[in-house]
């Protein structure tokens, strides 16, 4: 059982990492929509 909640442990903190890669991806891609739609605009004008 002691290996069990050591398994669940490595898992929630692997899942963390996971989750603050994805969060940066994501943070990083709305940046670059955003710098490219600023692009466009000035593009437009």
């Amino acid at each position: 059982m002691r290996n069990f909640s050591i398994i669940l442990f490595e898992c929630v903190l692997y899942n963390e990492k996971l989750y603050g890669y994805v969060l940066k991806m994501k943070t990083d891609l709305s940046h670059h929509i955003s710098i490219k739609t600023k692009i466009m605009e000035i593009d437009k004008r």
